[in-house]
């Protein structure tokens, strides 16, 4: 495990809540590529290897993966029809039938890809990556060279579309798409087999050589072009800004922190904090409830006839949103998890 990757989870989910708490307009585009890209990385680091084996099960392999998402999809699910109930009208409960089974993303009407938990639909973006990836990894293990040309050449074709494609349709079939996010979790199983490869070595031993307040600064720059992209992101072309304006600062950050893992500067020995450490751990629970506990919240606040100004607010909704996530990952989720995967053979 690379411990600051796994501590820029928590962060990037952060930037996430902020964009539904509507003080950070670029932290949902932001945070989402971010997820998808390192998402690749982490799936190629973890599984990389083992898809090329005599001894791969892609069943075995799929049904630990749909472990890992769906029993805490369906939770949320339950507990958005329990509270929405009275109110969710028929075509909303038909919207619900994609919805609880990871289909939702395909369908390009927000009613539908926005149904339920509506961050659930970054989980049929990811089962269906899940599904691609052991093919993905073996031509990339390949010739990793290869196949970066040839995600060059599909990224440009992307890119002139993002140019051309009226802005209606730019949400769905960009920012939605399991097949125009496929580009985003391609991008990090390249990044892993570039970074991590001989290139990726040489690096390593380069980074060795420098000092910390060298390995300090580039880490410090890493994320200036993420800054920048965030600076851009009111006045980039509407297509742009959902996806395309995040893939290279994203790919910085998590290439900068995977190379300087073990020989890093200050932000890495920072982002090695094991309280850092654990919240990224129970990140992705944190991303599924986050925007349905900001809604009842506000909810809640107004039914008691509350008024807080934002500022107020965002702390003590962050405060309760984080230990709501960690008390439903380690009491609910884990001990679910590890009771399923005693089913697979």
């Amino acid at each position: 495990m690379i411990l600051p990757l796994q501590s820029l989870r928590f962060i990037f989910a952060r930037f996430i809540f902020l964009h539904h708490f509507q003080l950070f307009r670029a932290g949902g585009a932001s945070g989402v590529s971010f997820f998808m890209i390192l998402s690749g990385f982490v799936m190629a680091a973890g599984y990389g290897g083992k898809v090329s084996g005599e001894n791969f099960g892609y069943k075995k392999y799929m049904l630990k993966r749909i472990i890992r998402v769906y029993p805490l999809h369906l939770l949320c699910l339950a507990a958005f029809v329990a509270w929405h109930i009275a109110s969710l009208t028929l075509r909303q409960y038909v919207a619900l039938a994609p919805n609880a089974l990871l289909l939702q993303a395909w369908i390009p009407d927000r009613s539908f890809y926005f149904s339920g938990n509506a961050v659930s639909w970054c989980l049929s973006d990811m089962l269906f990556f899940y599904a691609v990836f052991p093919p993905l990894a073996k031509i990339m293990q390949k010739d990793a060279r290869k196949s970066a040309r040839c995600l060059l050449g599909i990224a440009a074709i992307y890119l002139a579309a993002c140019a051309f494609i009226p802005e209606k349709y730019a949400h769905p079939f960009i920012y939605i798409n399991p097949l125009a996010r496929l580009l985003d979790f391609a991008m990090g199983i390249l990044l892993y087999y570039l970074a991590i490869g001989p290139a990726g070595c040489r690096l390593k031993i380069a980074a060795g050589k420098m000092g910390c307040a060298q390995k300090t600064l580039v880490e410090i720059f890493a994320f200036a072009p993420l800054a920048l992209a965030v600076l851009a992101y009111p006045y980039a072309p509407p297509a742009f800004r959902l996806a395309p304006l995040f893939w290279l600062p994203s790919c910085i950050v998590i290439a900068t922190f995977a190379l300087l893992d073990n020989a890093g500067g200050a932000l890495s020995c920072a982002l090695k904090n094991k309280y850092l450490v654990k919240a990224g751990a129970f990140s992705f629970t944190f991303y599924m409830i986050h925007q349905m506990f900001i809604n009842a919240f506000n909810s809640m606040l107004g039914k008691l006839g509350i008024a807080l100004a934002g500022w107020e607010k965002l702390p003590l909704c962050l405060i309760c949103a984080i230990a709501l996530s960690y008390t439903v990952y380690r009491f609910i989720e884990l001990p679910a998890a590890e009771r399923l995967k005693a089913y697979i053979k």
